[in-house]
């Protein structure tokens, strides 16, 4: 993977399964490609299908800032 893959994945991929979790629309290929990056990158940014591995923190992912519905970031 290369560098700049590695810097997008964070900013991209994780906030856009954030937003999907939070609306509960599941995410299977999401899913699996973040845990073949994150296997790459030496990283856990998902646990089973859940946004809330322990590098979650690198993320801009909607989960990292504490928003826990779809209403939190509409009403943010």
């Amino acid at each position: 993977m290369k560098e700049a893959d590695a810097k997008i994945f964070p900013y991209g991929v994780a906030v856009i399964k954030g937003i999907a979790e939070l609306a509960g629309v599941e995410t299977p290929v999401i899913d699996e490609i973040m845990k073949w990056c994150q296997e790459k990158l030496n990283k856990e940014y998902i646990v089973g299908n859940e946004l809330n591995g322990t590098n979650l923190n690198e993320t801009r992912s909607p989960q990292r800032f504490g928003f826990k519905s779809v209403d939190d970031l509409f009403n943010f």
